[in-house]
C-alpha cells in the first residue's frame, strides 16, 4: 500500500465548498425525486396511464441516481476532511467535477503515486450513471407518449377541412 499523498495546502484551500454545495443540491433533488415517486405511486392506483407509469419509473431512477451521486460526493468530501488521500488529488481544481475515477491511468502523468479509487466509489459511480441512462430512457418514453396524446387531442379539435385533420 502506498503512503497517503496530500496536495492540500490548508491556507489556500481548507474546505471543499463546491463539493459540499453540490451534495446539498443533490440532497434536495433526492428528496424531491423521492416525494414525486411516492406521490405518483400513491395515485397510480387511481389513474392508470402509460404517462403516469413512465413518470413513476423516471422519478424512481432519478432518486437512485441522486442517492448514489451523493455517496460519491460524500466520499470525496471525506477525503478532504481527512486531509490525505491515496486516490484523489486534494486541491481547488478537483473540488467538484475535476475528477475522473474510471478509465484513468494511475501513477503516471500529472498524478504520480495515486492509487485506484476504492471499489465502493466505483460501484456507486457505476450504479448512479446506469440509473441516469435508465432515467433518460424513461424520459424518452414519456415524451413519445405525451406526443401521442397531443396528436390524438389535435385530431378531435381540428375541423374536417383543415390541413391538420388528415394527419
Amino acid at each position: 500500500m502506498s503512503p497517503a499523498i496530500s496536495y492540500l495546502d490548508e491556507e489556500s484551500y481548507p474546505f471543499p465548498v463546491w463539493s459540499f454545495l453540490y451534495a446539498i443540491v443533490l440532497g434536495v433533488a433526492c428528496v424531491a425525486s423521492v416525494a414525486a415517486t411516492w406521490t405518483l405511486r400513491k395515485y397510480s392506483k387511481l389513474v392508470s396511464s402509460c404517462v403516469c407509469s413512465a413518470m413513476l419509473h423516471f422519478f424512481i431512477w432519478k432518486s437512485i441516481y441522486t442517492l448514489f451521486r451523493i455517496a460519491v460526493v460524500s466520499a470525496v468530501i471525506h477525503q478532504y476532511l481527512c486531509k490525505t488521500s491515496t486516490w484523489f488529488i486534494l486541491d481547488e481544481d478537483h473540488d467538484v467535477g475535476g475528477f475522473r475515477f474510471i478509465g484513468r491511468e494511475v501513477g503516471t502523468g500529472s498524478s504520480p503515486g495515486l492509487c485506484e479509487p476504492p471499489y465502493y466509489v466505483k460501484i456507486c459511480l457505476f450504479i448512479g450513471d446506469a440509473s441516469l441512462i435508465s432515467g433518460a430512457y424513461w424520459m424518452l418514453i414519456l415524451v413519445v407518449e405525451l406526443l401521442r396524446l397531443v396528436v390524438r387531442r389535435l385530431r378531435c379539435w381540428c375541423p374536417k377541412g383543415s390541413t391538420y385533420a388528415g394527419r
